[in-house]
């Protein structure tokens, strides 16, 4: 499904929840505040823990989508 405005996809909230959660965890600031480098490490988190939900293939443009939800510039 995607979004009606810019074509990225729709994302449950446990994914902006997991982006914060592991933000946390990794001793960083809120989503919308981190580095690029620290901001990649998160995806590569969130991606994981996707995957070992059960998620096969994550949505095109996913990493878009998900820096929109948790007020990423």
């Amino acid at each position: 499904m995607a979004d009606d405005s810019d074509g990225l996809p729709f994302l449950p909230v446990e994914w902006r929840r997991s982006a914060e959660a592991i933000a946390h965890a990794l001793g960083f600031a809120s989503p919308a505040q981190t580095s690029d480098a620290e901001w990649a490490a998160v995806l590569r988190n969130v991606e994981e823990a996707a995957r070992m939900r059960g998620v096969s293939e994550m949505p095109s443009r996913w990493q878009e989508a998900l820096a929109r939800n948790v007020g990423r510039p």
